[in-house]
């Protein structure tokens, strides 16, 4: 509800969109590394690789400037004894 009123639209800006996709598979991976390590028996990794290629040169350059912190917030938050 909040992503309604504070865009002030039911979707939001494309920028907006595409940050919070690329969250979500951020934490969707994260979740299945965890499950695969579970099932294998071993201890999940505790150092993460992000690497970006031309951050998002679609996207207006505010919304460029934000992705980067956005996105390693959202890696922080997943486990906060992981460094990243």
């Amino acid at each position: 509800m909040g992503l309604v009123t504070s865009t002030g639209g039911a979707w939001g800006s494309s920028g907006l969109r595409r940050i919070l996709a690329l969250s979500y598979l951020l934490v969707w991976a994260w979740q299945e590394h965890q499950l695969a390590s579970a099932l294998l028996g071993k201890d999940p990794a505790r150092q993460v690789v992000f690497l970006i290629d031309e951050v998002e040169v679609h996207l207006h350059p505010s919304w460029q400037r934000r992705i980067v912190r956005s996105l390693l917030k959202v890696l922080s938050e997943l486990n906060r004894s992981t460094s990243v």
